[in-house]
């Protein structure tokens, strides 16, 4: 099996949807100064909210893919299907919620849903975050269960006031604990990067910035281009640094897709 596959559902989680999605940016100053129209300048948080994420496509050497997203009603994912079928390294993704809109299950299958690349089982306290996250690393799936996995991984997260993941702990039956801290500088952008001035693209969702690690107001990769709310539209680089990082793969070139361009 791949190490950075492993290192990928180590680190991959996810969060309560019960937030409405115009609390994301109510505490943000939202910057575009890399964006020529002059109409993009300081979008409000009601335009920029309803950007959520349908489409990426991508070449795969051989030939394009395309991995289409679909939405609840209450505007979080439910499904993340590759036109190409998912596969290793590239899973397709489901989300499964409770009564509660919360979200307590992520996973990966594989085309013909036999196999899954990871499946998380979430835990949370009463405060409504997610303190814990039972993870099966690459388990078969029989009568929609995850049975005969790789490995078990167990994380426990540490949130600041802000709501924002700063450390997550993780135990696991294949090696020793793993520790990740993360901190956040003055512009409200993740420590270690180098910021764009355009929304980033986690913000169309809270889901997507507790999978991702990221709850920074900027990106820190180099967009293609920006659609008419500041969020990439596309990255065309030469290698992976500053690519665009999006659910455990890397897109060095990619074309974005939102429904707010739908719209």
């Amino acid at each position: 099996m791949k190490k950075n596959f492993i290192l990928l559902a180590i680190t991959i989680a996810s969060l309560s949807s019960c937030q409405k999605r115009d609390e994301y940016l109510s505490n943000d100053s939202l910057k575009n100064k890399n964006v020529n129209d002059v109409s993009l300048q300081h979008k409000p948080n009601a335009d920029v909210k309803q950007c959520a994420i349908i489409q990426i496509s991508y070449p795969t050497g051989i030939s394009n893919d395309i991995l289409q997203f679909t939405y609840n009603s209450a505007g979080d994912p439910v499904s993340g299907t590759r036109l190409l079928g998912g596969s290793t390294g590239h899973p397709d993704y489901v989300f499964k919620y409770d009564s509660k809109n919360r979200l307590v299950e992520f996973i990966g299958p594989y085309k013909g849903n036999t196999y899954s690349e990871f499946w998380h089982k979430y835990f949370y306290d009463n405060q409504g975050n997610i303190i814990s996250d039972s993870t099966y690393i690459f388990p078969g799936i029989a009568n929609g269960y995850p049975e005969n996995a790789f490995s078990r991984h167990l994380t426990f997260y540490t949130y600041d006031n802000k709501q924002r993941i700063i450390k997550d702990s993780t135990v696991s039956n294949a090696g020793p604990a793993v520790v990740n801290r993360y901190s956040y500088d003055g512009n409200a952008n993740k420590v270690g990067g180098s910021y764009d001035d355009g929304v980033n693209i986690n913000r169309s969702n809270k889901i997507w910035m507790f999978l991702n690690r990221d709850y920074s107001v900027n990106n820190s990769f180099k967009a293609d281009g920006y659609n008419t709310s500041g969020f990439p539209s596309g990255v065309n680089q030469t290698s992976n640094e500053n690519s665009l990082t999006f659910l455990g793969n890397v897109y060095s070139v990619a074309q974005i897709i939102y429904q707010c361009d739908a719209n």
